[in-house]
């Protein structure tokens, strides 16, 4: 199943794929991206999640979890930055052609690239339409000595269009609640506390010749900052032995913001398949796809496990570079 030795018939697996999408069938690719998918018809996604390489200059290996040491990929660019971008600028492009006129792309990136990504970003898919800098700030790892320890991923949020999907009730949690432990936080401000007329703990605030009131439980949206999802540690057990596996809290995260049930949602370079997993189980239609024949076996076993627990939306088909449709 190498996809270097099935480019002859590339073109067939391509038919395959767009031919079982528009079935309604959720497929799982492998191949690279600007081939498997290129039949897809236009706006036919309504969100794209990417997680691609970070420009790490690494080759990254599988650090624990089930199967650990068998997923790798490289990171490593000898043209550079330039080398780099030229990779990512047609999947972008193809991205922006599948996006639906209410599509929403994320682009999941570190320090190493993010702010090159962003100005390649704002040029397929246009300044105006960029939403968000999603900082995800988490603790694992050690501490640098020469200089502030890096701490956090970007993950960058544009539009198709001026017009998007958006549900601030994805990411709320109680006002008095800490978003860090869950329990409730009484110190959170020094508004004043009283009761309300229903009985509600609520906290009022005179600006400017006006009185705010705010319910203790009343729910608050997720602010760009995202602090409340951990990193996967090496002993998770959500962990696959895939290289930079996301916990699928974050992606779920993202794919409930700013899509809606039944909507179609892709990754280019799955992984693992946490993104395929996580739209499942939110009720919507998915397309997972990556050059690596590993990552493919890795994510396939994850689905199909899905798929076995009850899970109806993870039930899907298996294409291979070489076209033939597994499952």
């Amino acid at each position: 199943m190498d996809r270097e030795d099935d480019r002859g018939n590339q073109g067939r697996a391509v038919s395959v794929a767009a031919g079982a999408f528009e079935r309604g069938e959720n497929l799982l690719v492998e191949g690279d991206c600007l081939d498997a998918l290129a039949d897809l018809p236009p706006e036919c996604l309504d969100l794209i999640y990417i997680d691609p390489p970070f420009f790490t200059g690494k080759t990254r290996a599988a650090g624990g979890g089930r199967g650990a040491g068998a997923a790798s990929f490289g990171d490593s660019w000898p043209g550079g930055m330039d080398e780099y971008l030229d990779a990512l600028r047609p999947r972008l492009a193809l991205a922006r052609r599948l996006l639906s006129v209410t599509g929403s792309i994320f682009v999941h990136l570190d320090w190493h690239a993010s702010h090159y990504v962003k100005c390649e970003m704002d040029g397929i898919f246009g300044a105006d339409n960029f939403r968000n800098e999603i900082v995800w700030g988490y603790e694992s790892g050690g501490r640098a000595t020469k200089f502030f320890a890096r701490k956090h991923d970007a993950i960058l949020w544009h539009t198709k269009t001026s017009k998007w999907k958006f549900n601030p009730g994805a990411s709320a949690a109680p006002r008095n609640m800490c978003r860090m432990c869950g329990a409730p936080d009484e110190n959170r401000n020094h508004m004043k506390k009283s009761v309300g007329p229903d009985g509600r703990a609520v906290r009022s605030i005179r600006s400017a010749g006006k009185v705010y009131t705010y319910a203790d439980d009343a729910p608050v949206p997720a602010s760009d900052v995202w602090v409340d999802i951990p990193h996967l540690h090496q002993k998770d057990p959500e962990r696959l032995g895939y290289p930079t596996q996301k916990p699928e809290a974050l992606v779920a995260r993202v794919i409930d913001s700013a899509s809606s049930e039944g909507d179609a949602v892709a990754d280019f370079f799955c992984g693992s398949g946490t993104t395929c997993a996580a739209a499942a189980r939110l009720g919507r239609r998915w397309i997972g796809c990556d050059i690596s024949a590993t990552a493919i076996d890795i994510a396939s076993k994850r689905l199909r496990a899905l798929d076995e627990s009850g899970v109806s939306y993870a039930r899907f088909s298996l294409i291979s570079a070489d076209s033939r449709k597994k499952e």
